[in-house]
């Protein structure tokens, strides 16, 4: 199974939705998280390919 989960830790809600809109039209499955706690328990939990912290 190929990993395609992209995980978007960012403050700004409407940077979220526009990252996570542009990843999911590209095949991706993107996590949003709101800070580094939250994205490092998303991190620990998901596994992402990548990360895109702001």
């Amino acid at each position: 199974m190929e990993n395609n989960v992209v995980l978007v830790i960012d403050k700004d809600p409407k940077t979220q939705k526009i990252l996570t809109y542009h990843l999911r039209q590209a095949g991706f499955r993107p996590l949003s998280a709101y800070d580094g706690y939250e994205g490092r328990k998303m991190f620990l939990e998901q596994d992402p390919c990548l990360i895109l912290l702001q």
